[in-house]
């Protein structure tokens, strides 16, 4: 015996989700008011280092790694590929502590001004 309406609540579900989602992403925006800047500085420091200079070389050197001895330009590339992920690495750690030290220092200038940051 097959049961009907398994697709409303399916819909219902992906329904609620999306308004869920949408509720988050709107407290999230009020939340952060004067600090949209700072978390768009954290959040690119952290995914686009990651993503753009150091999961690319490190990939790379995963894939070729089983045929390190078959081909002869392999460690330029692997030295290559090591330089660009450290460069990644620094920038990521770079970033991310310049956004985090300014984000506390706004929040300590707010704090002693006793306002509440809108």
């Amino acid at each position: 015996m097959e049961l009907s309406g398994g697709d409303n609540y399916t819909n219902l579900s992906a329904q609620l989700q999306s308004h869920y989602f949408s509720l988050f992403t709107v407290a999230i925006a009020v939340l952060v008011g004067s600090y949209l800047d700072l978390l768009i500085s954290l959040v690119g420091s952290l995914a686009s280092a990651a993503l753009a200079l150091i999961f690319p070389p490190l990939f790379e050197i995963l894939t070729y790694w089983p045929e390190r001895h078959n081909n002869k330009k392999f460690w330029l590339m692997f030295i290559k590929n090591l330089f660009l992920a450290f460069v990644g690495f620094t920038g990521f750690i770079a970033g991310t502590t310049v956004t985090i030290i300014k984000l506390v220092e706004k929040l300590s200038a707010h704090s002693q001004e006793g306002s509440c940051p809108t």
